[in-house]
């Protein structure tokens, strides 16, 4: 019989409230993007307030204040001198502070700066303040010179010549229109010391007719090629490989500043390790003892006592969300730096693999709970500063059965590469080797994935046949 009928039926599904959902959310977040909420809701939240630190009382004898100048008195940390007022404008004829060497501005400031003084005509500085505009961040001129000039309404010769004076200013090799221009620019004004004029002749033809062979690194086939000694080609090869294929690139912005904060710190204390939440920056909030006078009153009327109550209800939520983060990522932490405490007294040699599974075993959460807690953090260590992630390596096998963290293989693998001889550099199978002499079972194919992860070049392209 077919037809529309209706029946019930009993089923089980996990539904997120929204309280869940906002602890979920809180837990992922880093410090930075915690402390942003906090402000959030502090603006959008009238109940909540922020608990302000202890202050000294009159009758209590508060902390003397030290005098910074008499400390800084002897000048002894070239910074402050006594009777030099500091000046925010440069005296006249001098140049703003920071325009050399690009360390306020970036590259647009240094150049601009080399621009103005260089004693150019009006006409080219105007033209090259433009080209300045049209540089990318790698440096390079990223528009034709016949489309500047059709923008500026001058002469295209007019910007060849602004060009060949922006491409005289340092860093060498900037405003170049490609690869192949950026090197020669570079050779042409600042060889490597003590290399020949035969040498430089090589490695300019090197760039003008082999870049891609040159890429490969076949040297042997490059001396052929060019009826060239092989020592000397080896050095124009070394020549042009010492050049910098991106020169605005030393001079990154403010925008290019990437800032990090601990989430988690770890301090030895005698012969123990303590994990400390880091929560410096996050105010220290708390429920307005005004509105819930308010609540428990009778000033206000029923639909501001809705009002209160639901925001009261939001407030002690979030307030239990944000515990409820710092308590998770306490644990957890705990729990990672208790299977890693040989990373800590060792360092890389001693990485474990780890699991989600095992952290939230020990932790007494479920993996979803660690993988939350773990994602966009850091950790401040005594050997440095790392993303919590880090300390989740894969395994490899290992001499006896015992396995062997990926990161520490990496490691392993790097240093075994800045040892060796460049004359004669190790292959991918005798890398392989070596790694299963030190009790790491490892195949030439695995080797050959983690050395291009590390960005290490094959062996061909790492041999030097001079030292």
């Amino acid at each position: 019989m077919q037809g529309q009928f209706l029946s019930l039926e009993q089923r089980q599904k996990l539904v997120l409230s929204p309280q869940l959902r906002q602890a979920l959310s809180v837990l992922q977040l880093p410090l930075a993007g915690l402390a942003q909420l906090v402000q959030q809701e502090l603006c959008e939240n009238p109940v909540l307030e922020v608990r302000e630190e202890p202050v000294w009382h009159e009758e209590e004898a508060a902390p003397e204040e030290p005098d910074w100048l008499e400390f800084f008195g002897d000048s002894s940390d070239l910074g402050l001198v006594r009777g030099e007022p500091v000046r925010d404008e440069p005296r006249a004829g001098e140049p703003a502070a920071g325009a050399a060497g690009g360390l306020v501005g970036g590259l647009g400031d240094y150049l601009l700066f080399q621009l103005h003084v260089s004693g150019a005509p009006p006409q080219l500085q105007v033209v090259g303040e433009y080209l300045v505009g049209c540089l990318d961040p790698r440096g390079y001129l990223s528009l034709p010179t016949d489309e500047v000039a059709g923008a500026l309404g001058c002469e295209i010769a007019v910007v060849e010549e602004a060009l060949a004076l922006l491409q005289s200013l340092d860093p060498p090799g900037v405003g170049a229109r490609s690869l192949q221009e950026c090197l020669l620019l570079q050779l042409s004004r600042s060889p490597v010391e003590g290399a020949d004029a035969e040498v430089v002749r090589l490695a300019e033809r090197l760039v003008r007719e082999h870049l891609e062979e040159l890429a490969g690194g076949r040297v042997d086939r490059l001396a052929a090629v060019l009826c060239a000694d092989l020592e000397k080609v080896h050095l124009a090869v070394r020549l042009v490989r010492a050049l910098d294929p991106k020169p605005g690139l030393a001079f990154g912005g403010q925008q290019d500043v990437r800032y990090v904060q601990p989430d988690v710190v770890v301090e030895r204390v005698g012969s123990d390790y303590v994990v400390l939440v880091n929560d410096w920056g996050v105010p220290r909030l708390g429920l307005s003892r005004y509105y819930r006078r308010l609540l428990e009153g009778d000033l206000v009327d029923e639909a501001t006592r809705q009002f209160l109550q639901d925001r009261m209800r939001r407030a002690v939520w979030f307030l239990r969300s944000v515990e409820q983060r710092r308590h998770t990522l306490h644990r957890v932490a705990e729990a990672v730096f208790r299977f890693q405490r040989d990373f800590l007294e060792r360092g890389w040699p001693g990485l474990r693999p780890l699991t989600l599974r095992q952290v939230a075993e020990a932790a007494c959460c479920h993996e979803s709970t660690v993988s939350r807690a773990v994602a966009g953090k850091y950790a401040q260590t005594p050997r440095g500063m790392f993303p919590l992630r880090f300390f989740f390596p894969s395994a490899l096998a290992g001499r006896a059965g015992e396995a062997v963290a990926t990161a520490s293989v990496k490691k392993l693998l790097q240093e075994m590469v800045a040892g060796e001889d460049p004359s004669s550099p190790y292959s991918d199978e005798a890398l392989a080797v070596l790694l299963r002499e030190r009790g790491v079972d490892i195949s030439r194919r695995t080797v050959a994935k983690y050395r291009a992860e590390l960005g290490i070049a094959p062996s061909a392209r790492r041999r030097c046949y001079h030292k």
